[in-house]
């Protein structure tokens, strides 16, 4: 199953598991200083980060795909 996820994490910390997963997981900090703030909208995900989402997903399915035809059967 192709699985992608979003974060906020931004620099505050390191992503807490890291493996050949989470190379698809979109960090949706928007702040520059990568930082938790409080202005409304640095903080929460938005449109353009669903699209990114969606984009990796559709990538991630198709490399999956082209695994599973290399495998033999």
């Amino acid at each position: 199953m192709s699985v992608v996820g979003l974060k906020f994490i931004g620099t505050q910390a390191k992503f807490v598991v890291t493996n050949e997963f989470t190379d698809f997981v979109v960090d949706f900090n928007k702040s520059v200083e990568g930082i938790e703030t409080q202005i409304v909208g640095e903080n929460n995900a938005d449109e353009m980060d669903a699209r990114k989402a969606l984009a990796l997903l559709k990538l991630k399915i198709r490399r999956d795909k082209q695994m599973q035809e290399k495998r033999p059967r």
